[in-house]
This record gives structure tokens, C-alpha cells and sequence, in this order.
């Protein structure tokens, strides 16, 4: 919808937001603008702020008080029924009705309970009776026996994970010990039940070749998200086209890997992991041009500085070594030496 509209067409709307039965107090200068409108039924007379594009997109009641008012005439339950209700949750009703939400004091008919308390009719309704006989409940079904138990137990040896103290609830934190190899940690019961065990087992102590490649899939993951296609991300555009994103994902980190295993990065200064040909040069439509731009010879470390002043240029210095590089791999590919191609 336009923002600016000619006088004949805002004329249109403001006619037709007060066939709504609503009354246009404050001057319209814009369908944007903020303006003061008063209900038109004589029983309500509520005054409320709003924008004359709002007014003329809603359907139903404009006025707020008044689709209230209505909706909760609905929504009132006689007495008789009320007391049927409340019977049937094993509830008694000390004091006067007035209104399902206000607050009436109710006594709870269950032995060896007799509660007294005092809440909303609508909350009872909702939560289903007694609070004192719902929380006893709810403890009773969460608390475990011995026999499930034992069978947890019996259930987490045959996991390969030993329970060495003694078990006392299953939110408390206990001592286990991994049977494969013996590492042994402090969590609670609850939490190794649910999960699948050994942290070290699962993965969480990697080796330093593990925590390299999460850190490549993190640098090329975050460098595609950057790359934009006519207002689309690179993740959007290649999603759904046969796994193109998946695969110049799975093939850059690999890549960045084994740049950053040959080439670590240097322990002194502010480095950062520069493209020797900038990404901006290559074509993001075409994937195998993607997987040039992210090949590891086509990286380098250069310092924050460094980097910054050279953007998105080329220096020769460095397209030179990259396609020394290139051209050293292929000799060693081939038994002969290949001469390099005459530049046109």
C-alpha cells in the first residue's frame, strides 16, 4: 500500500472508516500518521489513538471496549452452573458469587485435605481444583520407586557407565565413571539418563585436528552468510538447488582446514585469514567458481591492518605465490613438468 495518496483517494478512506461507526476527532495529514478517533455507539464513547491505514485494513470492531464488552456478555455462566462445577472438583464455595474473576474464598471436600484458600473462579476452572491436592499429586507421579530405579541403573551398564555413589533423587548430582576408559565425572542422574553418557565419549574433549576443522565450518559459515545474491544470502539461493550451499560448505571448511594445518597461524599480532583474489571477483552463481575462491592456496595470513587497507584489491605480490603454489602442486602431480600457459 502506497504511503502518499492523493486527496480524492484519503477523502475515499476516511469516508469509509467512518461507516465503521467511528468518528475521525484529529486532522488526517497522512494514511501513517497517528490520529485521534472516538467510538460512534452512544454507550461507549471510547477515544483512542491509532493510523487511518489501520482503520481501513481491520475487519472486525475497530473499538477495542466495545468488542470487549460484548465478548465477555457471552462468556457469563449462571450460578447453578458454577456450583455444578465446582462439585464436580470436589470444591465448595464459602462466600457470595459476584464474578468468575474476582476472588472468592472455596474449601477443598477431599479427605485429609479441607484446604481453605481464596482465588479466581476462572483460574480454578482452568487449573482443575485444589492447589494443596494438585502439587501432591504432581509429586507423587514425578517420584520414581525403587524398582525403575534399579532398572535405570541395570540400563546405564549396559551404556558402559557405572554409578559410584549412592543414588539419592534424580535431579541430585551424583559420581559415574565411564567403563571404556575409565574417566570418570560429576553430573546429576537425570542428566545422564537423558543424554547419551560419556562426555568424553561423546566428543566434547576433541582432539586439536577436530577443534580445527569446527573453526574452518565457523569461518566459512559466517563468510557465505556475508555474501549477498540480489538482496538473498548465498544459504538462501543454493538451499535448495540440489545441495549447492551443503557442498561449497562442506568443501570450503575442508579447505580452510588444510590451509590453517600447513600454514598455523601465527602465535604474535592481530591476524586475521585473507583471500588472496577477493570473493567479490568471483561469479556467486556458479559454484565451481566458489570452490576456486575458497581453495586453499587461494589464502593467506595478513595482519587486521593489513587487511583493511587492502579490501578488495589484488596485490600482485600475492597472486604470484598463490599460482607458484598452484603451479609446484601440479609438477609434483605429473612425472614430467608442464610449462605454464602464455598470458594473452
Amino acid at each position: 500500500m502506497p504511503s502518499t495518496l492523493t486527496a480524492e483517494e484519503l477523502q475515499k478512506r476516511i469516508s469509509f472508516v467512518e461507516n465503521k461507526n467511528i468518528k475521525i476527532i484529529s486532522k488526517v495529514k497522512t494514511i501513517k500518521g497517528i490520529i485521534k478517533v472516538k467510538c460512534g455507539n452512544l454507550t461507549c464513547d471510547n477515544i483512542w489513538e491509532s493510523s487511518l491505514e489501520r482503520l481501513y485494513n481491520q475487519k472486525t470492531n475497530v473499538c477495542r471496549q466495545c468488542s470487549f464488552t460484548k465478548g465477555s456478555s457471552k462468556r457469563i455462566l449462571p450460578e447453578s452452573e458454577i456450583k455444578i462445577r465446582l462439585t464436580k472438583l470436589n470444591i465448595k464455595l464459602l462466600s457470595n458469587f459476584t464474578k468468575c474473576k474476582d476472588k472468592h474464598k472455596l474449601l477443598c471436600l477431599v479427605p485429609n485435605c479441607n484446604n481453605i484458600w481464596e482465588a479466581n473462579l476462572s483460574n480454578i476452572f482452568n487449573n482443575k481444583g485444589c492447589p494443596k491436592c494438585g502439587i501432591r499429586k504432581s509429586a507423587s507421579a514425578k517420584k520414581l520407586n525403587q524398582e525403575i530405579i534399579e532398572s535405570r541403573i541395570k540400563e546405564l551398564r549396559k551404556r558402559n557407565i557405572q554409578l559410584i555413589s549412592p543414588f539419592t533423587k534424580m535431579k541430585d548430582k551424583h559420581t559415574f565413571k565411564c567403563l571404556l576408559d575409565g574417566f570418570e565425572w560429576r553430573t546429576s542422574f537425570d542428566t545422564v539418563w537423558r543424554e547419551d553418557g560419556c562426555p568424553k565419549c561423546r566428543g566434547y574433549h576433541k582432539t586439536e585436528e577436530e577443534k580445527m576443522r569446527v573453526k574452518a565450518h565457523a569461518i566459512v559459515r559466517n563468510a557465505l552468510a556475508k555474501l549477498y545474491i540480489k538482496g538473498k544470502t548465498v544459504t538462501k539461493v543454493y538451499k535448495n538447488e540440489d545441495g549447492g550451499y551443503n557442498e561449497i560448505l562442506s568443501y570450503g571448511s575442508n579447505q580452510v582446514a588444510i590451509f590453517m594445518k600447513r600454514h598455523p597461524k601465527p602465535l604474535i599480532g592481530d591476524w586475521q585469514l585473507d583471500h588472496i583474489i577477493p570473493v567479490s571477483w568471483f561469479d556467486p552463481y556458479d559454484i565451481n567458481q566458489l570452490k576456486l575462491c575458497w581453495h586453499h592456496n587461494n589464502f593467506q595470513w595478513l595482519t587486521a591492518s593489513e587487511n583493511a587497507s587492502k579490501n578488495n584489491r589484488v596485490r600482485p605480490i600475492d597472486v604470484k605465490q598463490c599460482f607458484t603454489d598452484w603451479h609446484y602442486q601440479t609438477i609434483t602431480k605429473c612425472s614430467y613438468a608442464k610449462p605454464l600457459p602464455t598470458c594473452v
